[in-house]
C-alpha cells in the first residue's frame, strides 16, 4: 500500500506523538493510531500499518519489572482467553462494518474514562480474579482482533485489582504483546497482511520508540494518583476520536 509523501510524513507525526502517550500512560497506541489514520487510510489497512509498532513497543514494555513469566502466570487465564478470541475474530474482522466498530469501542472506551475519572473504581476481591480474568479476556479479545484496541477490558480491571503503577504498565506491555501476535497470525490466514504493509510498518517503529522515551521521562515524575487520571483521562479523549471517526467516517 504505497503512500504519497504528505501520508508517510503524518504517519511519521502521529506515531511520535502515539508513542509520548504510550511512554505515559502504558497504553493508547493502537487506539490513538486507528483514531487518526484512520481518516487517511482504510482502518484495517490501518492496522497492518501500526502492527510491528504495537508489537515491539508492548514486547519492550513487557519486559521491565518482573520476571516476564511470573507476570504472565500471575495473569495466564486473562493471556490464554484473549488470544483465542483474538485469532478468531481477527479472522472475522473484515466481514464487520468499521464505522459500528468504531461507535461501540469508542462509546464504551469514553464512558469508562468518565465514570471512573467522577466516581470510584469498585475493587475486585481475590475470590473473584479468575473469572474476572475469563470476562476480561474474552471482552478484550473480541474487541482486540475486530479493531485492534484491547485496552479498556484490561484497563477497568488492572484498576479494579488496585495494581501499582509499574505493574500496570508492565502488565499491559506483555497483555498487549501475546495479543498482537495473535492479531497478527489471524490477519495473516485471513490474507489482509502484505510484505509492503509490513515494510511500512517497520519504518514507523523506531518513530514510535522515540515517542515512548519521552513519555516514560514524563511518566516518571508522576505520582500513582495522577498517573492514573492522566489514564482516564486519555481514555476519554481517545474514546471521544473513535466515536467521531466512526460518525464521520
Amino acid at each position: 500500500m504505497p503512500l504519497d509523501p504528505t501520508l508517510l510524513v503524518l504517519c511519521a507525526g502521529f506515531m511520535i506523538i502515539g508513542g509520548m502517550v504510550k511512554g505515559v500512560t502504558g497504553i493508547g497506541l493502537p487506539a490513538f493510531l486507528v483514531g487518526t489514520l484512520s481518516m487517511f487510510i482504510a482502518p484495517r489497512e490501518v492496522v497492518g500499518v501500526i502492527l510491528l509498532p504495537i508489537m515491539l513497543t508492548n514486547i519492550r514494555q513487557a519486559f521491565i519489572g518482573e520476571p516476564v513469566l511470573t507476570v504472565l502466570w500471575r495473569y495466564r487465564y486473562l493471556a490464554i482467553v484473549a488470544c483465542a478470541m483474538i485469532f478468531v475474530t481477527a479472522s472475522l474482522a473484515q466481514y464487520v462494518p468499521q464505522s459500528v466498530l468504531l461507535i461501540l469501542v469508542g462509546s464504551s472506551v469514553a464512558l469508562f474514562g468518565i465514570t471512573s475519572l467522577i466516581g470510584t473504581m469498585p475493587r475486585l476481591p481475590d475470590s473473584f480474579d479468575v473469572p474476572g480474568q475469563g470476562i476480561t479476556g474474552f471482552l478484550s479479545g473480541l474487541l482486540g482482533g475486530l479493531t485492534a484496541i484491547w485496552g479498556p477490558p484490561i484497563v477497568a480491571y488492572l484498576m479494579a485489582r488496585g495494581v501499582e503503577k509499574e505493574e500496570f504498565v508492565q502488565v499491559t506491555g506483555l497483555m498487549f504483546s501475546v495479543s498482537s501476535l495473535w492479531m497478527a497470525v489471524g490477519m495473516f490466514f485471513a490474507q489482509e497482511l502484505s510484505w509492503p504493509q509490513l515494510g511500512l510498518s517497520a519504518s514507523m517503529v523506531p518513530l514510535a520508540f522515540g515517542g515512548i522515551f519521552i513519555g516514560e521521562w514524563i511518566r516518571a515524575r508522576l505520582d500513582r494518583e495522577t498517573f492514573f487520571k492522566v489514564v482516564l483521562v486519555a481514555f476519554f479523549l481517545i474514546g471521544l476520536n473513535l466515536i467521531r471517526k466512526g460518525v464521520v467516517g
